[in-house]
């Protein structure tokens, strides 16, 4: 056996990938889970910092506007920024969701050092959100 998950398997990643042609082995699934996991704490992270600056909700939904639609748009999830401007491409480095969507990339062609790098790079920015919603955090008692 080669380590890939058998054709008797019921996991649903199993299921996405073959039907679009991916071979998942344990190990690219097992990161894979684990990018997934840390993004979504580090963009929890992120939203609770949102929350934190915003004084009611219709502030919070324009901040959480502001800072989502630039991280979508400044990553490769729907175009290549290859032919961008060097300005946007050093943009896209200082972007947590581009290194989620690179990490992503990285795990499905079995590039486990990129994957890695961005994974310690969602790691440190995750850490850095921490710290600011724990700065941003007020206790309001009414």
């Amino acid at each position: 056996m080669d380590g890939s998950i058998s054709g008797r398997s019921y996991h649903p990643a199993y299921w996405g990938a073959g039907a679009i042609g991916i071979r998942m082995q344990f190990g690219t699934l097992l990161i894979f889970y684990v990018t997934l996991v840390t993004a979504t704490i580090c963009f929890t992270l992120i939203s609770f910092v949102v929350a934190n600056i915003s004084k009611n909700e219709g502030q919070a939904s324009i901040y959480s506007n502001i800072f989502a639609m630039p991280m979508l748009f400044l990553s490769s999830a729907f175009y290549s920024l290859d032919t961008a401007p060097t300005w946007i491409k050093t943009l896209s480095r200082l972007n947590p969701f581009s290194h989620f969507v690179s990490g992503l990339h990285s795990t499905i062609v079995f590039d486990l050092r990129g994957a890695a790098a961005n994974l310690i790079i969602l790691l440190a920015f995750g850490v850095l959100a921490l710290i600011a919603a724990i700065l941003t955090f007020r206790w309001d008692s009414d």
